[in-house]
């Protein structure tokens, strides 16, 4: 039985390779290209964002949200997710998008329940529209190398990319969609047309918007081309009432389904209301112009501004590009969001028509990869010079650290309830019960998992940072430690056990971070890094403290760590013999006046036996008995002789 069951999969699995091929063969050679590209490009970025998950750089929101969302749909608690345990946050997504689209790729899911699936089919679904921008250029300028330059640009695009590093998202699927309804109206197929833009409202209630501006961009070119060539498109050539009765149709079709997604939302979850005129427009200001149009210049930049040649092709964009100009939101107007991917359809199209109205030379051609080239070396998630803004805009590589971090994640029950910091919650958001913040009505979780080596233990999320939910669980209940690795600690509560500790906890002065022209993002808080006065040298592979220099050379990083013994390692040297103390090396807490910083350990370095030239090394070993909030070491200087300080390391010995 299984034997014949197999070979009937065998067989089918040749016929679908069969005719995939002769489908393939069917093509243009540059049509051929596209779609290598597109190969290539989900091939690419679905590893890079599955590399992304796996070094912890992806998070609750929102791809710990659809992770929620897919795992409890099919585990029979229909659109659930809630990261958020409290009451001003719904407990269904339908209380925040209404996608009937998630239940198309349910059973994608359903084949491989793994976060991987989800990045795998955003990256697919990105990486398409490509093939229908080709065509569109194709038809528009009858140049297949042209088209071809336009579909790489897509791919390339800014929009595109940082749409697509960026954890998953219901925008990463418009412009598949809207590439689809744009080439369907320009060959005009009404029935196709209809389809992809039924589909195109389909995948979040705010997309009706779109389509409603597309029905006004169709009305506005139809009359655009009747003026000036005197006669319409093949879209309403032939059938005028049929085509304006699809075009009426959908339009009434998007308002009736938006109404009605709005008064679900605001009855699932009454506290947003956003349908109330007031609270869409109180919520609009002018602030930040220059920020805003360099955010228009960076999406316009890539097709060397054609865009703006043709604007009537931007119709589409308009509901987006007006929240984007006049919300105070930051993330609508910043390139590096979900957002931009709204727009990214209207803004090729209308680069492509741009062109298509311009003399053709080589030369455009030219001018045009060296834009896209520009783009993609500057503005993308692939540019050397975005990475120095944000550590989470490196593509990511896996270490040891990394390895043992995924290691002490598996050490979980499927079953447990955990409570996790917003970067670790995707690796356990597929299970009942896990949270960001906990419900009061639950019992304590099984598990409470962060990483004290990361800002987002101590800042995320704003209302209530899983910091002061650890600690006031370690008050309230019994919880030990039951894995460490570095930074990632996972307690268990009842357990009375020893802690595994995959790799203790440890971290060094780096020389590198602060000779950085650029300020990454993460520097802008204190936690979890070193920091030295402007008047102490960074020379090299060393901090040098003049002998007129007195006061604090580094103090820092002002983290949390368990109970346990640690050690303060710090390596020098001196210029010349001195006598007497020459530095001193101190671990505590400090509290504002007029209370008393809590010590655990200190140390004075005295000159009277160290030979001038000679690297010495001094440690500084202490133990801390119950969890402590903010540990700081400080390394001050006496003033009485030159000193090169090499390494300043952190660690945890037991």
């Amino acid at each position: 039985m299984y034997g014949k069951m197999s070979q009937k999969i065998q067989v089918a699995v040749k016929e679908i390779a069969y005719r995939l091929v002769t489908y393939f063969k069917s093509f243009s050679g540059n049509e051929k290209a596209v779609i290598i590209a597109i190969c290539f490009y989900t091939v690419i970025l679905s590893f890079i964002t599955s590399l992304r998950h796996y070094c912890f750089k992806t998070c609750a929101f929102d791809f710990g949200i659809f992770l929620q969302v897919f795992w409890h749909t099919l585990n029979g608690n229909f659109m659930f997710s809630k990261p958020i345990g409290t009451d001003l946050h719904p407990q269904t997504f339908l209380a925040v998008h209404v996608s009937p689209f998630l239940l198309l790729l349910l059973p994608i899911y359903a084949l491989v329940r793994s976060p991987y699936t989800l990045l795998t089919i955003q990256s697919f679904a990105l990486g398409l529209p490509a093939l229908y921008v080709y065509r569109i250029a194709l038809r528009a300028t009858g140049r297949e190398k042209l088209a071809l330059i336009f579909a790489i640009g897509y791919l390339l695009h800014p929009a595109t990319l940082w749409c697509n590093w960026y954890d998953f998202h219901l925008e990463a699927f418009i412009p598949l969609f809207l590439s689809i309804t744009y080439y369907y109206y320009f060959i005009g197929r009404k029935k196709s047309f209809l389809i992809s833009s039924i589909l195109l409202i389909m995948v979040f209630e705010a997309a009706a918007f779109i389509v409603l501006s597309f029905v006004a961009y169709i009305l506005a070119r139809e009359l655009y081309l009747k003026k000036r060539y005197g006669k319409n498109s093949c879209f309403v050539e032939g059938n005028l009432n049929r085509s304006f009765f699809i075009l009426f149709g959908l339009a009434i079709i998007s308002v009736i389904y938006f109404v009605m997604c709005e008064n679900l939302m605001n009855k699932l979850w009454p506290e947003r209301l956003v349908i109330e005129p007031a609270k869409i427009f109180g919520s609009i200001t002018y602030d930040d112009v220059l920020f805003k149009l360099s955010y228009l210049f960076i999406l316009c930049f890539p097709f060397a501004f054609l865009s703006l040649e043709s604007p009537l092709e931007l119709i589409p964009a308009c509901p987006y590009l007006f929240i984007a100009i006049c919300s105070n939101y930051k993330p609508y107007y910043t390139v590096n969001w979900q957002y931009p991917a709204i727009i990214s359809i209207p803004l090729v199209v209308s680069a492509i028509f741009g062109l298509s109205q311009q003399k053709f030379s080589r030369k455009v051609c030219y001018k045009l990869l060296v834009f896209i080239i520009l783009s993609l070396f500057l503005i993308t998630p692939f540019s050397p010079l975005m990475a120095q803004f944000s550590n989470d805009w490196a593509i990511p590589l896996p270490d040891l650290e990394i390895q043992l971090k995924n290691q002490a994640i598996s050490f979980l029950e499927e079953n447990a309830t955990v409570l996790a910091q917003e970067n670790i919650f995707p690796h356990v958001a597929e299970r009942k019960v896990a949270y960001l913040v906990w419900p009061d009505n639950l019992d304590p979780p099984d598990y409470i998992v962060v990483d004290v080596l990361s800002w987002r233990f101590y800042h995320v999320p704003s209302e209530k940072p899983i910091k002061d939910s650890l600690f006031e669980f370690i008050k309230r209940y019994n919880y030990g430690v039951f894995v460490i690795a570095r930074g990632l600690i996972i307690l268990k509560r009842d357990y009375q056990g020893p802690a595994r500790i995959l790799m203790p906890i440890h971290m060094s002065l780096d020389f590198r971070e602060l000779r950085k022209s650029i300020i990454p993002f993460e520097h802008y808080f204190r936690e979890t890094r070193f920091f030295v006065p402007e008047w102490v040298k960074v020379c090299g592979d060393h901090l040098f403290l003049g002998k007129n220099f007195t006061g604090n050379a580094w103090w820092g990083p002002y983290i949390t760590v368990p109970p346990g013994k640690y050690r303060i390692t710090v390596r020098f040297s001196v210029d010349r013999h001195v006598q007497g103390p020459l530095m001193r090396i101190m671990a505590y807490h400090w509290f504002p006046p007029p209370a008393n910083p809590k010590v655990f350990a200190q140390k004075i370095i005295v000159g009277d036996n160290l030979i001038p030239g000679e690297t010495y090394q001094t440690t500084v070993e202490f133990e801390i008995k119950n969890w402590e909030s903010s540990l700081e070491i400080v390394g001050e200087s006496y003033g009485k002789v030159n000193i090169k300080i090499y390494e300043v390391k952190f660690e945890q010995v037991e």
